[in-house]
């Protein structure tokens, strides 16, 4: 993994994060532009091709059910696939359907309510975040 692609890909992952809990949007404006940005930076180890595999999936979902899931998580994966490569995007996809199981559990259970929909970006940069400690603590152990 490019350390500089990592450290660009957690900021705008904030930004995210900010924008999806405020406006309930990810900006296709960032997220239109790191894609093409990551594809040409990507021709020469075309590996990290197979990162989007984990998009095309969600695109797939969000195509038979638009409420289930937004256009703007399904791009945010494409970003995340083509700089962290595949086997790190799946564990990133599996950690955010975690934290997503948790946080639906924990409001119905607190405030005893339906949850009729939440932001994923937050839930996906902690998953970015947790998959990269998990990576940093193998070394050591």
């Amino acid at each position: 993994m490019n350390l500089t692609l990592l450290i660009l890909l957690i900021v705008s992952c904030f930004w995210f994060t900010y924008t999806d809990l405020r406006y309930r949007e990810i900006p296709n404006k960032i997220t239109h532009w790191a894609i093409l940005v990551l594809l040409f930076v990507r021709i020469p180890s075309p590996e990290f091709y197979a990162g989007l595999i984990p998009a095309a999936v969600l695109l797939m979902i969000w195509f038979f059910s638009p409420s289930s899931l937004g256009a703007g998580d399904v791009k945010l994966f494409a970003m995340i696939g083509l700089c962290m490569g595949i086997e790190e995007t799946f564990t990133v996809l599996f950690w955010t359907l975690a934290f997503f199981c948790i946080s639906v559990l924990s409001i119905r259970i607190m405030r005893r309510r339906r949850v009729d929909s939440l932001p994923l970006a937050p839930m996906i940069t902690g998953s970015i975040l947790f998959t990269l400690s998990l990576g940093w603590l193998s070394y050591f152990v």
